[in-house]
């Protein structure tokens, strides 16, 4: 690990190397998280695709959407699947605070929302949630990096709508 961070530093220049000391404590906190210990790793940087297609119903009322199709991807930074055999989609945010302000932000996020969608679509009945895996990283190194990872809770009416807004949207 430690020469991976090394080298993507010295990709950055001056300023990676600057930031070394700081990417060091964020991954040995994120590798110390329970969510290592206590799932299966499926997953990393997983690109999830799909093709989006209006609904008979909309098609119906209007005939012009009839044979539209839109391409969707989105990349899941990690896919694990917990002991009771579900699969959980986690995000993880840099933050530079940890409030109960942030957490609630992401509740009604297009991503969070498209997570939980390709969660279902993949996974059905087995299907966990999405997770959000906040990592405080204060730039004074006498300062402890948290973490904290929590099931961001869907909003169903945004969910279950959620094709339908995208395809308006990209009409």
């Amino acid at each position: 690990v430690e020469d991976a961070l090394v080298l993507a530093a010295k990709s950055f220049g001056e300023m990676g190397m600057h930031y070394l000391p700081i990417a060091a404590r964020a991954v040995s906190a994120y590798i110390a998280q329970t969510i290592f210990n206590e799932s299966e790793i499926v997953a990393v940087e997983h690109e999830a695709k799909a093709v989006l297609r209006w609904e008979q119903e909309y098609v119906n009322a209007r005939p012009d959407r009839e044979g539209k199709a839109f391409r969707l991807t989105q990349r899941f930074d990690l896919v694990s699947k917990d002991k009771a055999g579900k699969f959980w989609i986690t995000d993880h945010k840099f933050v530079a605070r940890i409030l109960g302000k942030t957490v609630t932000r992401y509740t009604l996020s297009s991503q969070f929302h498209l997570m939980l969608w390709f969660g279902q679509a993949l996974y059905g009945d087995d299907f966990g949630g999405a997770r959000i895996n906040l990592i405080e990283c204060p730039e004074k190194a006498d300062h402890p990096v948290k973490t904290l990872q929590l099931p961001v809770e869907p909003a169903p009416w945004a969910v279950r709508h959620f094709v339908r807004n995208v395809l308006d949207h990209e009409e």
